[in-house]
């Protein structure tokens, strides 16, 4: 891949009298902080294919958050192409832009990301934490491993050593809304039902969407005599829930259609039979 970018020139005026200056990309990439990260290429105008590569480790970031790692995979993908695409293009870049797409190639390459995914995809199905060394070195990564270590530290009663993993997960990574999920679970099964909530509610502030938080929050106030509250927000993790599990499978779809192309010939011949069908029920109805 090479790299045929230009800088462009400056745009010129400052921040307004009194107002912080926006925090520089290459901050918000060393704070991993990808959706101010995005939000800042938006607001700023810069070139939409600068936008695209923080839009996929937006979503990257996302997937594994909440260990959809095919949606990460995916988005990986995505990020790969725009990177080559920024590399191929003579369009001219902002010194900004080019300080954090250098950032980028040298700490966020594509093939070390694949490997860290990997290693979270080669644990998660065979719960084996020898597997981890690559998701652990990478920050995209490191909190999930030290998440599932934690889980694993649990299971075996190790609950002080969980509780240590699950902390040192959000050092990593301070949005890790499931670890965070995971410390109000030990402070549940410990009856501590009052701190259990607390927790539950910053996994909800993290993540609104999230609807284990939602289900293990509607138990925490059960278990405090708040029965009401509590199956308001189990039917709004049931809701949550059906919602989550459509777009999964939707996504296992497309990504299955996307590894055969066997697949999507049938699928192609499926929906032509269908209009067919439906074509000749209508004239013969006439």
């Amino acid at each position: 891949m090479t790299d045929s970018l230009t800088p462009a020139p400056p745009t010129p005026g400052e921040s307004p009298a009194g107002e912080p200056a926006r925090p520089l990309l290459t901050e918000l990439i060393q704070a991993r902080e990808w959706r101010r990260a995005l939000a800042v290429t938006r607001v700023s105008g810069m070139h939409p294919l600068v936008q695209d590569v923080f839009e996929q480790l937006q979503l990257m970031q996302d997937g594994v958050r909440s260990r959809r790692y095919l949606l990460s995979r995916k988005a990986l993908a995505a990020y790969e192409e725009s990177l080559d695409a920024i590399a191929a293009t003579d369009a001219p870049f902002s010194t900004e832009e080019l300080e954090a797409l250098s950032t980028l190639r040298l700490d966020w390459r594509p093939d070390g990301v694949r490997d860290a995914l990997g290693s979270l995809d080669a644990a998660q199905k065979a719960w084996s934490l020898e597997s981890l060394a690559p998701a652990l070195a990478h920050p995209l990564t490191r909190a999930e491993a030290l998440n599932i270590q934690g889980v694993q530290a649990v299971r075996e009663h190790r609950e002080a050593d969980g509780q240590a993993l699950f902390e040192e997960a959000l050092v990593a990574d301070p949005g890790h809304y499931r670890a965070v999920s995971n410390l109000g679970n030990i402070e549940m099964e410990a009856g501590r039902y009052a701190e259990a909530e607390a927790l539950y509610r910053k996994v909800i502030a993290l993540n609104p969407e999230f609807d284990t938080g939602h289900h293990n929050l509607g138990v925490a106030l059960r278990r405090q005599g708040q029965v009401r509250a509590g199956v308001k927000s189990i039917r709004r993790a049931q809701q949550l829930g059906m919602r989550q599990a459509r777009a999964d499978s939707r996504l296992e779809v497309e990504e299955q259609l996307r590894q055969n192309p066997r697949l999507r010939l049938i699928r192609w011949a499926l929906l032509i039979g269908v209009v067919l069908v439906f074509a000749l029920t209508m004239l013969l109805g006439r």
